[in-house]
This record gives C-alpha cells, sequence and structure tokens, in this order.
C-alpha cells in the first residue's frame, strides 16, 4: 500500500518525514486516506491513537542462537532486553545476534544501560564539556551481566544510539 493523499493534501513526492506532518494529530481525531493499492485507490477513514510498537523482538534459531533485534531504544528497551536474553539462554541460547541494523537510535541513558549487560559497570562512553573538561558516562548498575558469545549486526543506517553501543 502507498498512501498518497492524507485530508486532501497530495503526499505524493514528499518525504517520510513530512508526509508525517499531515498524518499525525491529536488522539481521538480522525484522518480521511487515500491509498494506492495494486493500481487500486482505495479510501480510508481513520481515528488516530497511539501505538505502542515493541523495540525488542527475540527468538531462538537453531535451538542455540538467541536472535534480538532492537529497532530502537526507547524507554522500555532496556528493561525488556535481559528479560529476552534470559528467557532465550533458559531456552538454550548459547550465543547472540543482537541486530542493529537500521536502528536510528533513540534515549542514552537506555544505550548506557544495555551496554552494561555486555561490559559491566565500565565507561560506555567519554564526553568532553565545551569547557575541555571529559568525564565519563558508565551504567548506574546492571546486576546482569551476560559474557555468552555476542554478534553485533549494522548497516548504513544503524546510527545514534546504536553506534554508541556497537
Amino acid at each position: 500500500d502507498i498512501i498518497i493523499e492524507a485530508d486532501g493534501n497530495s503526499l505524493r513526492g514528499l518525504t517520510s518525514e513530512q508526509a508525517v506532518r499531515y498524518l499525525r494529530g491529536s488522539e481521538g481525531t480522525t484522518v480521511r486516506l487515500k491509498v494506492e493499492r495494486e493500481g487500486n485507490v482505495l479510501e480510508f477513514e481513520l481515528t488516530r491513537r497511539q501505538i505502542n510498537i515493541p523495540t525488542v523482538n527475540a527468538e531462538l534459531h537453531l535451538n542455540r542462537v538467541g536472535y534480538i533485534d532492537l529497532n530502537s531504544f526507547g524507554s522500555e528497551t532496556a528493561i525488556a532486553l535481559p528479560g529476552e536474553l534470559q528467557r532465550l539462554t533458559r531456552q538454550g541460547a548459547t550465543g547472540f545476534i543482537l541486530d542493529l541494523r537500521d536502528n536510528s537510535g533513540g534515549y542514552l541513558n537506555t544505550v548506557v544501560d544495555i551496554a552494561g549487560y555486555f561490559i559491566g559497570p565500565k565507561a560506555v562512553m567519554k564526553v568532553q564539556e565545551r569547557s575541555g573538561k571529559p568525564y565519563k558516562i558508565a551504567p548506574e548498575s546492571t546486576g546482569l551481566l551476560f559474557s555468552q558469545p555476542l554478534i553485533l549486526l549494522v548497516n548504513e543506517n544503524t546510527a545514534s544510539a546504536s553506534e554508541i553501543l556497537t
């Protein structure tokens, strides 16, 4: 499906960021969309509401490889990830693939906490203030430390917080 119009405004030729301005709105309000599907134009009236997309998707492959897709670093990601790591370990995972491809980033405190699950209380990054004074940013306390083999997958769209974790 291709959304071609929102509330009478053509979305053709707009970037995703530009088109989103016509699609987003206050929860409970409606938007009328025209959608192109296989050469046909369909019309829908949708009521806007909050959508919660899980940031951590995990599954076990070949009965021993835990595959975890992190699509962003949201407020719940640092809470969800250790649970998924533990669940996959109980199911037999002896190593993990952490997929950060197309992850555009998110909250800095979330990525710092997540890094702590793999490196412990060590500094995740070093920042230099404008005054020139450097300081380190480290996780507060993870309580968990995973030492199983880990592979990180990245691509040209891996950015921001994902680069820090990498």
